[in-house]
């Protein structure tokens, strides 16, 4: 999820810089670096798009 969430944070053109990454694949824990002025807000605006994306996944998918 934290992929999702790096990816949806560059889409934000506040958000200078937006990365994830683990210290082992299968058991490390994921970090994730935002560089905004307001970094907070940003990540904050980033998972409302993607909980709205992720409606308008579960909509469509009920209707077929």
């Amino acid at each position: 999820m934290v992929v999702v969430a790096d990816a949806e944070l560059l889409e934000d053109s506040s958000v200078e810089f937006a990365g994830s990454s683990k210290d082992h694949p299968e058991t490390g824990k994921p970090t994730l670096s935002i560089m905004a002025k307001k970094p907070r807000e940003a990540l904050l605006k980033a998972v409302e798009r993607i909980d709205d994306d992720l409606k308008k996944l579960k909509t469509q998918l009920k209707k077929k």
